[in-house]
């Protein structure tokens, strides 16, 4: 039996739960600016028109978002976190100042439109925030993404104003350990899935951040990533599949 989930129908709205599921040839993608945290718990889930799930039938997840801030919310049920370099799985722009983490995931303020023509094109507008929804020392920082799907690809855009120096685009490529990767230059890696390959290209150079072994373990939502990122305001990435004939 076909999930409704299965078939392409481009894009439906939830909006109690401000949230957008995207349908178009093999990608799946879910958006969401949802405003409200669970419980009492501060940088839970994430938001701020954050791409928490981009899947695609021929690989898989590729891009899944993780809490913003592991926290053991029931304690008896959760693993400890030890590893010192573990990190969101939720592509993201960042800035860390002072030990702080503010983050364009984190702002439950963010306002998100949607564009249905050739494509669907899902943009957000949001801002650099930390757990408590404050902003950096020197003032605001506003963050705009660009989402766009279509049957052939997936390109996601980023751009923080004022471009203040060490904000980073962060870009968790899902993959386990077991999966080869190929840098073919500075802005392109290509990665061999059982079924396809994927390839992702920026216009900025990718920076593969530091690890245990190549690849980052996020225990919610339990799997690796390949921890890339951009050490730029503002970046454009291009996500393609090739399957495998």
């Amino acid at each position: 039996t076909t999930l409704p989930r299965e078939t392409p129908y481009c894009i439906r709205s939830f909006p109690d739960i401000r949230t957008w599921l995207v349908s178009t040839g093999g990608y799946r993608a879910t958006i969401t600016a949802y405003d409200r945290e669970y419980k009492a718990m501060h940088n839970g889930h994430a938001t701020g028109g954050a791409l928490t799930m981009l899947w695609h039938d021929a690989t898989g997840p590729l891009l899944v978002a993780s809490m913003n801030a592991y926290q053991l919310v029931e304690a008896g049920n959760m693993q400890a976190d030890k590893d010192p370099l573990s990190m969101p799985l939720t592509p993201r722009a960042e800035l860390i100042t002072n030990g702080i983490v503010y983050m364009n995931i984190s702002d439950l303020q963010a306002t998100v439109t949607v564009e249905e023509k050739d494509h669907i094109t899902i943009r957000t507008q949001s801002r650099l925030v930390d757990k408590d929804q404050q902003d950096p020392p020197q003032g605001p920082i506003n963050c705009r993404t660009e989402y766009l799907f279509s049957p052939e690809k997936i390109q996601l855009s980023f751009s923080c104003t004022p471009a203040t120096p060490y904000i980073r685009i962060a870009l968790p490529l899902i993959s386990p350990t077991v999966e080869l990767n190929k840098t073919t230059n500075t802005r392109t890696i290509r990665l061999k899935k059982e079924k396809a390959t994927v390839t992702l290209h920026t216009n900025h150079p990718l920076q593969l951040l530091p690890t245990n072994g190549g690849r980052i373990f996020n225990f919610v939502p339990g799997l690796e990533a390949i921890p890339l990122a951009i050490n730029q305001p503002d970046a454009q990435a291009t996500i393609t599949i090739k399957p495998d004939h």
